[in-house]
């Protein structure tokens, strides 16, 4: 491409931006071609250079020694709120590698699996107060975003339950399903 056409290029892009209220930003500002291999085509941290896009050899690496560093830690403690935390971010970097089709995100997956965190008696305890307070919200109340997101939340809280305490868990979830939403996110926040 010759400078003159690059330059088209990026003004069209920062024409179409500007439209949607965004920037571009000058510094991240790159042309990268797939027919010139040596100048990876990086987006968001994958590469689209080799048909299809892939994760970074180095990022595998460091979610590999992750998961080795999740096994270790949930032989401490399981239910460590930092290893909840833990545990969360590298299953999303997971999935992301299932999206892409890596070909060892199956056995990643079956490894978090097997390594799920739970709850202390402390927070199996509040999963309870905050069942106990959602189930006194005025039918009013429960067509409001900041319940149906509560709401989520606490249904979150009781499936890490159900992985120590399946027959509580039951429990809960059969309290919460008499309180439902009467709306969902979806219509609360876009109004579809």
């Amino acid at each position: 491409m010759t400078p003159t056409t690059v330059k088209s290029v990026i003004d069209a892009v920062v024409k179409v931006l500007n439209g949607k209220k965004f920037k571009l930003k000058n510094k991240k500002t790159r042309i990268l071609s797939a027919s010139n291999p040596e100048n990876l085509m990086e987006i968001t941290g994958l590469w689209l250079n080799r048909g299809h896009p892939r994760v970074r050899r180095a990022d595998r690496a460091e979610i590999r020694s992750e998961l080795y560093r999740c096994e270790q830690q949930f032989k401490i403690s399981r239910t460590d709120p930092a290893y909840h935390c833990e545990h969360n971010s590298l299953s999303g970097r997971v999935a992301k590698l299932s999206y892409l089709q890596h070909i060892e995100a199956k056995e990643y997956r079956e490894r978090l699996r097997k390594i799920l965190p739970h709850y202390d008696v402390i927070n199996i305890t509040k999963t309870l107060k905050l069942v106990s307070v959602i189930e006194r919200t005025s039918e009013l109340d429960r067509g409001k975003l900041s319940f149906v997101e509560r709401y989520h939340q606490i249904i979150y809280r009781i499936n890490i339950i159900s992985r120590s305490n399946p027959s509580l868990a039951r429990t809960l979830k059969s309290r919460m399903h008499i309180c439902k939403p009467t709306s969902t996110r979806e219509i609360l926040t876009y109004g579809e």
